[in-house]
């Protein structure tokens, strides 16, 4: 069970089940060997919701699934489907922060840039940083006007 401050952390157990539950599901679509690495799932899990000295460390949905996305990826949290999982997971958390947009129309595309978003945060190529400007860059809605 998470813990922080000395208390139950309860909302961080219904998030690491969660994504858990979307792992299964995507192995069960696509295939793939089941197992997890509990810890390292917890920490990701945890990783968004992070501060340093009472401020929000990741402040912007953009951050926030940028920090699960990377913390998934990079911290190898499962045995198979990390890439499938966290680029889901981001985009649910995207979801749920309306952060994002109706892509219907380009929704294909949008989701092949996120993948190779994932193929080099997978290769510790990207930083949250970095994954927070791809995030922002493929679903951000355009300024009216811009080209």
């Amino acid at each position: 069970m998470g813990e922080g401050d000395g208390g139950q952390v309860e909302w961080l157990d219904l998030l690491v089940e969660t994504i858990r539950r979307l792992h299964d599901s995507l192995l069960q679509i696509g295939g793939g060997m089941p197992g997890e690495h509990t810890a390292s799932l917890y920490a990701a899990c945890a990783r968004p919701f992070q501060s340093a000295f009472g401020e929000s460390i990741y402040v912007t949905a953009y951050e926030k699934a940028a920090a699960i996305f990377h913390g998934v990826i990079c911290d190898h949290v499962f045995v198979d489907g990390n890439k499938r999982t966290d680029t889901i997971a981001a985009l649910l958390f995207l979801r749920g922060e309306r952060a994002l947009p109706d892509f219907s129309d380009q929704g294909s595309l949008r989701l092949a840039l996120l993948g190779q978003v994932a193929l080099s945060a997978a290769k510790s190529e990207l930083t949250v940083e970095q994954v927070t400007f791809w995030i922002r860059r493929i679903f951000e809605p355009e300024l009216p006007g811009a080209t």
